[in-house]
């Protein structure tokens, strides 16, 4: 016998209920009266992150995400950027957009037409646009289409970057998003509507525009924009490159044969140690230079980059030796947790910092430690 009701597990209240088959997510949220910091634009369904407006017909887990998630953010920065595109394409038809990296808070945007960017008039119509679509509350379609009809639809509309990289994709069936008739293609949910998106700031930022969404602390506030501009330049510096090796678009990298990768990778390398070898020369020049801090986060490379370092460094009479913060870290009953109750090795807590602000004082002092292990 087939049954109408399909048992959900939430994650938000650790509730566990039977519903009926079809439920939407929206209607999911209502029924459990599920209540975030702010207002529910996603669901991770079995982890798979999901718009709120989609069906379930069999047993799940769900739960439910706002702006103050990490995924909860990537959700209303691809509702942004298309809507950012609708006005655009509504005003400024000849003007392309392009979001580059994260920065200073926000996000980086090109919007230009071939060497000219936007006028602060032109600016000022575009957020004017933009104001004008929420306000209208336009629903973002989603469409499930054969593939092989949807790269023909973004190429007869001039997208050839959209349909390569759907050229690429193994599937039969792909989605796309429409907004207003305006198609678009995103990996991944968006918002159900433009209404959603209620906060927001786009502004003039050095040579482009930067877009400023929710802070994942506050849904209701706007993180304050802090200068970076050494950042910006190694952005830029990024692209420039990029483009000498051929690389506008990530489908380019999919075009790319075995030598082609080949010299990519020994042209990165090579312009890596370049620098590491400048920043040596320039402590060289520096002369009684004690210390060396080196930044970043988990996995990026910050061991590596230490020992390449200590080598360019030996070849200019200068011997380091490597003091790793792993090595710092407290007993693990003394870790701290974070908010789901687990060890947070993140903390600067998470190290023992009167022992190694001793041993560090030592060194610059003269003296000889004994580091932890």
């Amino acid at each position: 016998m087939v049954s109408n009701r399909i048992e959900i597990i939430c994650k938000n209240n650790h509730e566990r209920i039977n519903a009926p088959v079809g439920i939407t997510l929206r209607e999911l949220a209502l029924l459990l009266k599920i209540e975030l910091k702010g207002d529910i634009i996603a669901a991770l369904v079995n982890n798979k992150l999901t718009g709120i407006d989609t069906a379930l017909y069999r047993n799940q887990t769900v739960e439910f995400v706002d702006v103050t998630s990490a995924c909860g953010q990537r959700v209303y920065l691809r509702s942004m950027t298309m809507l950012i595109y609708k006005a655009l394409h509504d005003i400024l038809p000849d003007y392309t957009l392009q979001v580059e990296h994260a920065i200073s808070n926000g996000y980086l945007m090109s919007i230009r037409k071939k060497e000219s960017s936007l006028t602060t008039k032109q600016l000022a119509q575009l957020n004017a646009r933009i104001a004008e679509l929420i306000q209208a509350d336009l629903p973002y379609n989603m469409h499930l289409e054969p593939r092989k009809e949807v790269i023909e639809e973004f190429a007869k509309r001039g997208d050839e970057n959209t349909a390569e990289l759907l050229r690429n994709q193994k599937t039969y069936y792909t989605t796309y998003y429409d907004l207003d008739g305006l198609p678009d293609f995103y990996q991944g949910a968006l918002v159900p509507s433009t209404g959603y998106l209620k906060l927001y700031a786009l502004e003039p930022y050095i040579s482009g525009f930067l877009l400023r969404i929710p802070s994942k602390k506050s849904p209701d506030s706007l993180p304050e924009a802090v200068p970076a501009q050494k950042v910006y330049a190694t952005f830029q510096e990024h692209l420039r490159w990029s483009h000498i090796l051929g690389l506008h678009h990530v489908s380019d990298i999919d075009k790319i044969d075995d030598k082609q990768m080949s010299l990519l990778v020994k042209v990165t390398e090579a312009l890596h140690e370049q620098k590491i070898a400048r920043i040596a020369d320039e402590i060289a020049k520096r002369g009684n230079v004690r210390v060396i801090l080196i930044a970043g986060p988990s996995s990026s490379g910050k061991t590596t980059f230490s020992k390449r370092l200590s080598i360019q460094l030996g070849a200019l009479g200068i011997i380091p030796r490597v003091l790793g913060l792993d090595d710092y870290f407290v007993n693990r009953e003394d870790t701290p947790l974070d908010e789901n109750g687990e060890h947070d090795f993140e903390s600067l807590y998470a190290i023992d910092l009167d022992l190694f602000h001793q041993q560090l004082n030592d060194l610059i002092a003269g003296k000889e430690i004994q580091p932890p292990t």
